[in-house]
């Protein structure tokens, strides 16, 4: 589908995240390595300029009801610094050319 989506003009948004039974059990940074090797499997360095990826923590969406569950800024940082490196370990320095977002929930004290 990403290669599909970059030979069509668009610019893909990979949504990769865990689920709260991932984080609990310590298996959040291989699920979210599993999304990225399966999603960018043929991509190549030369399109990552063209590829934002948004980590949602399932567990972090709200319902829209305000009780849902809230990452802290330590759990972002923490998982998009692995996302960095799993970029770098398949694609060496062109992996700065991908934009990482947060598209989880946020509240006034994350």
């Amino acid at each position: 589908k990403m290669v599909r989506a970059l030979q069509a003009g668009l610019q893909p948004i990979l949504c990769v995240g865990d689920r709260l039974v991932d984080k609990q059990h310590g298996h959040a940074q291989r699920h979210v390595q599993d999304q990225l090797e399966a999603a960018l499997h043929n991509v190549t360095a030369d399109e990552l300029d063209q590829i934002v990826i948004a980590y949602e923590p399932v567990w972090a969406i709200s319902s829209g009801d305000g009780h849902g569950n809230f990452s802290t800024p330590r759990d972002v940082e923490k998982m998009v610094g692995y996302i960095k490196m799993v970029l770098r370990s398949r694609y060496g320095a062109d992996s700065s050319k991908v934009r990482i977002v947060y598209g989880g929930s946020v509240n006034a004290e994350n």
